[in-house]
């Protein structure tokens, strides 16, 4: 804390110590003598500290009360130097403070012998000394903001009172001249009351007039005086949010009432004069320098350890949750073996009950089992082993012999046929039981997974440094913004996050671009407005968002057509912009064509939608909803995807396929074509996406279309007449681009489109 300090602080130091040389309480000045103990802690022009105090000293001292300030300074300065040369460095206020408050009662008890008085000298002494080590404590904090820290951020407890017991005892030893027509003293006493409470707030204000009255008890005044300062301070808080001149006039209301209520006994002509003299300063003092300050003075710093250890909380309850649903889906996924023939244990089971039923009543049961059992038991072993294989089974595939034995083989077939039957259709059940829970396993394992994401997310809350924060603090107060509850944060990529609850002070008209010119005044980094933030700063506290701006602009383009005879096209599609920085354009085809269609490919583009701007992972969201229409549609309808995220950031790009047509990047020296070969949506629980990542240039454009577009070109290769008209495009509007290519596809088809058909385009420049 021994930087440099300015002229203009400096100057101020030395003046503040020369006006607490003169204040004097009860014939004793303990206030001069702790404010040499707490500004021989910032070694800035201590020499001439010493000397402005010890001049405040002798122009009020007398006799031996000068001669003894006089020794007292000389023997804290030696102080000071001795503890310097033994430690090394400037010795601790407190502790200075503890040495001087002995030196004083030593020397006073000296100087009382003189006197004849030494009873009532040593318990003046004590009693100058405890008020020197209780304000040297206290006047060391506002020393320190008063000479090294910015006066435009907020102070903290210490700081506040220190700063205001500074301003009161200056105040208190300006020489009172003019008295008798306006008191200088009073018209600064009230013009300090005035100022913290319109700019700090009511507790503020409170505090200054209290620190006032205490003064102006002490110099002779009324006790009241204590209470009207108060209310006083009180009064220009609690109006501060109206504006300053409704503040002064209800502050120079509130004195007038006190006059009248208390008469002339306390409040005189004297005292109003410098009241109303106090307000008019107070309104001639240019708007920035008294622009208030949103302040809970009482509120508790902010505990980061607290702060870690809700994070910490959060991320590990999210995390549960994410184990939870992983064993959940392990615990389904063992259950989910499907079966493709009737078990073993069910054919004995058929066995069984066949032979219980037919066999065990017929009159040749104890020919067959008894005396032909090894015969019987293969023949029938076989016509189940038959009916296992095909389904079910005819007289004709049985044994002759034994066809010729069994005088009931046509009621065994039959009652096997209707056994077989019930037992293929509970397999199909099970079997689809089995599909159920493989697609509520995966759909829990991409949630969990999901629920990852989420905490490592949460772990990109980062501390920036004080002073940053004081500067975007004083960048927002400057602009007319009141802030609570400032925080930074960082995306899982690295870009800045400003998030704090702002409202517009007064009148003033601030708009979202204002603010976000401050904060990059302040971090050297574009910023913009957040999605849900209002174009005009509310008067009214609202959760206000700042995101780092992308690096690049994007600009898209759209041309459709739909089948002939159809009303309503079967291809749905979607421009969004994610909150971390990402154009996402989605394409989706549904089979078929018509309102069918349409609802297919609409319901995957909404769900789609949801899941990516709610922070799933593509993969993992397009997942979840393959195994939806799986389970929805059964594998008899299914719908393409074609999805492009532009990191707006870094300028690539990931392009993800299930079933959908070629995806075109033209760039300026060709077009590069990216194909895929996976299943579409709904077809099989296991139908991935193919992810395919390219890196983007200034001036580039994506193309995706549907099949429709590609199936109206004919041969083999139909993507090479796409490629061929987009490198003999010189366009560079995205719209115009993407009706170039429809008109080219509907050209072939002699303007009447067979299949609905789609074209997107974005195009991405650097900002």
């Amino acid at each position: 804390m021994n930087g440099a300090v300015s002229k203009k602080r400096w100057l101020m130091e030395i003046g503040i110590g020369f006006m607490l040389g003169r204040v004097w309480v009860f014939s004793i000045n303990p206030f001069g003598l702790a404010y040499l103990c707490a500004s021989g802690v910032y070694p800035a022009g201590r020499g001439l500290v010493f000397l402005s105090v010890l001049a405040g000293f002798i122009t009020k001292a007398k006799g031996l009360d000068f001669l003894h300030y006089i020794m007292m300074t000389g023997l804290l300065w030696f102080v000071q130097k001795i503890m310097k040369k033994v430690d090394g460095k400037e010795g601790s206020c407190q502790a200075v403070a503890v040495i001087g408050g002995i030196l004083n009662v030593v020397l006073a008890v000296t100087t009382g012998f003189l006197q004849h008085g030494t009873t009532s000298v040593v318990f003046t002494a004590a009693l100058e000394s405890i008020c020197l080590i209780a304000f040297a404590y206290v006047m060391q904090w506002g020393l320190r903001f008063l000479l090294y820290e910015d006066w435009e951020r907020e102070l903290s407890n210490e700081e506040m009172i220190s700063v205001l017991v500074l301003a009161a005892l200056s105040i208190y030893g300006i020489p009172r001249l003019f008295d008798g027509v306006l008191s200088l003293v009073e018209t600064l006493s009230y013009l300090l009351v005035l100022f913290a409470g319109y700019r700090y707030g009511a507790a503020v204000g409170a505090m200054a007039g209290a620190v006032g009255g205490i003064l102006s008890v002490a110099g002779g005044s009324d006790m009241i005086l204590i209470g009207v300062y108060c209310v006083l301070g009180i009064t220009v808080g609690v109006f501060r949010e109206i504006g300053r001149v409704v503040s002064a006039l209800t502050f120079v209301a509130a004195g007038i009432v006190f006059a009248y209520v208390i008469r002339d006994e306390v409040l005189g002509i004297v005292e109003l004069r410098g009241m109303v003299s106090a307000v008019i300063v107070f309104l001639a003092v240019p708007r920035e320098l008294v622009r208030t300050i949103e302040t809970d003075f009482m509120r508790e710093q902010e505990n980061p350890f607290a702060k870690a250890d809700l994070m910490s909380l959060a991320n590990e309850k999210i995390d549960g949750f994410s184990t939870a649903f992983l064993r959940l889906a392990k615990s389904f996924r063992d259950f989910t073996k499907c079966e493709n023939h009737i078990s073993g244990e069910e054919m004995e089971l058929i066995f069984d009950e066949l032979a219980d039923k037919i066999c065990r009543e017929c009159e040749n049961c104890k020919y067959c089992w008894e005396m032909h059992y090894e015969e019987t038991y293969d023949n029938i072993r076989n016509i189940l082993a038959a009916a296992s294989e095909q389904g079910m089974v005819e007289c004709e595939q049985v044994d002759a012999s034994f066809l010729n034995r069994c005088i009931h083989l046509e009621e065994y077939a039959e009652k096997l046929n209707e056994r077989m039957a019930l037992a293929r259709m509970n397999l199909s059940w099970r079997n689809k039981m089995a599909e159920s829970r493989e697609a509520i396993a995966s759909q829990m394992y991409e949630i969990a997974y999901a629920l990852r994401g989420f905490t490592q997310e949460l772990n990109q809350t980062v501390d920036v440094p004080e002073e940053t924060k004081k500067k975007v603090l004083y960048a927002l107060r400057s602009l007319g913004v009141q802030v609570k509850n400032l925080s930074f944060q960082k995306d899982v990529k690295g870009n800045l996050e400003v998030c704090f609850l702002a409202r517009a002070r007064g009148n003033a008209c601030i708009t979202k671009k204002d603010v976000a010119l401050a904060l990059e005044s302040v971090l050297s980094t574009r910023m913009t407005a957040g999605r849900y933030v209002k174009n005009v700063i509310s008067k009214e506290y609202e959760v206000t968002t700042f995101v780092q701006d992308v690096n690049f602009k994007a600009l898209t383009g759209l041309a459709r057509a739909t089948k002939s005879g159809e009303t309503v096209s079967g291809d749905n599609f979607s421009f969004m912009e994610l909150r971390t920085g990402e154009l996402i354009m989605m394409l989706s085809d549904g089979m078929g064509s018509g309102a069918r269609a349409c609802r297919d490919s609409e319901n995957l583009v909404d769900v789609l939608e949801s899941l990516v701007e709610a922070g799933f992972r593509k993969e993992s969201a397009i997942r979840l909803i393959n195994t939806l229409f799986v389970m929805s549609y059964e594998g008899k309808t299914f719908t393409t995807l074609d999805m492009t995220a532009v990191d707006l950031y870094s300028g690539s790009c990931e392009i993800v396929k299930n079933g959908a047509a070629a995806t075109f990047i033209k760039k300026k020296d060709g077009v590069k074509t990216i194909f895929s070969s996976t299943l579409p949506v709904g077809v099989e629980m296991n139908a991935d996406p193919e992810t395919v990542t390219q890196d983007l240039e200034e001036g580039d454009f994506i193309v995706m279309v549907s099949d429709g577009v590609i199936d109206a070109f004919p041969g083999d290769e139909k993507e090479f007449y796409v490629e061929n008209i987009l490198e003999n495009l010189q366009t560079n509007n995205p719209s115009e681009m993407a009706r170039s290519v429809l008109m080219e596809a509907l050209a072939r088809n002699a303007r009447q489109p067979f299949d609905d058909m789609s074209v997107l385009v974005a195009g991405i420049w650097r900002k």
